[in-house]
């Protein structure tokens, strides 16, 4: 364990010359890159990455518990402090509009940039912490910064989708969630959101298209994270817009059974009670 970061960064340097890649300055300094050196600190950030990748009430509080132990491990990681920014602005955004929450959010992706300036998750969490505070251009600002930093980055190209979304630049939210998607094809919730923009600018056949993919991809996570409970309402909805209304049923009693005190649950079965008409 005392040589796994040079073991990381030993096999991607060799990659690089394996596919002869042409690295840029700055690409070099990247490969060589250390987030932390406390192999025990970066074991809590990936599992609370974990956590945080499938959103519940519970997971929130996981996530959170695993962030601050990587900060007392490692007290200049600055991943981990932008992970308990992002973690606790989501906190705030689906369960508890507690502002202790938005404060504790950015006085860690303060923390965050404190330690890296050039930390693109830093900024994505600032974006969202802007964004609930009502401070659209600091928001747009931030997230774009995310995106500037790393252009690779789905969570900065989804930061910035769902920031412009809201605030009503669907056109613009639209193009941040296509990248998203070239970046990561499998990542479903993009597929979701990039759906209500082509229905917010009339594009139905775009929106219906995003349905199926929809569709065709959660199964496949639901197998692999069955007590997802989100996901479990988010197929319901999607399968009800094309007339499957018993599978969407099922899937909704599902979720209950999964997270009964899950506050974002209950918000799902009036849509398909109006889809049903």
């Amino acid at each position: 364990m005392s040589d796994v970061f040079d073991i990381q960064e030993r096999v991607a340097k060799e990659i690089a010359e394996a596919l002869m890649l042409k690295l840029t300055p700055n690409e070099k300094a990247v490969l060589t890159k250390r987030s932390t050196i406390v192999p025990e600190a970066y074991d809590c950030c990936l599992r609370a990455k974990k956590f945080i990748s499938v959103s519940s009430l519970t997971n929130m509080i996981y996530a959170a518990q695993l962030f601050e132990r990587a900060t007392e491990l490692a007290q200049k990681y600055a991943e981990a402090y932008a992970g308990l920014a992002r973690t606790y602005a989501t906190h705030y955004q689906l369960y508890d509009r507690d502002e202790k929450l938005l404060e504790k959010a950015f006085d860690n992706s303060l923390k965050a940039l404190m330690y890296d300036p050039t930390l693109s998750d830093a900024y994505s969490a600032l974006g969202y912490i802007y964004l609930a505070r009502n401070n659209s251009e600091e928001a747009v600002r931030a997230a774009q910064k995310a995106v500037e930093l790393d252009p690779e980055s789905h969570s900065a190209f989804s930061t910035l989708g769902r920031i412009l979304f809201t605030i009503g630049r669907n056109e613009d939210a639209a193009n941040a969630y296509r990248r998203a998607i070239e970046i990561d094809p499998e990542a479903y919730i993009t597929y979701n959101v990039l759906e209500m923009c082509y229905e917010r600018m009339g594009k139905t056949d775009l929106a219906d298209e995003m349905v199926k993919k929809i569709i065709s991809i959660l199964p496949g996570y639901l197998r692999a994270h069955p007590d997802d409970a989100r996901s479990h309402m988010t197929l319901a909805v999607e399968l009800a817009k094309i007339g499957r209304f018993d599978e969407a049923r099922k899937q909704s009693y599902k979720a209950f059974e999964i997270a009964p005190i899950d506050s974002t649950i209950p918000y799902f079965p009036p849509s398909l009670y109006s889809l049903r008409g």
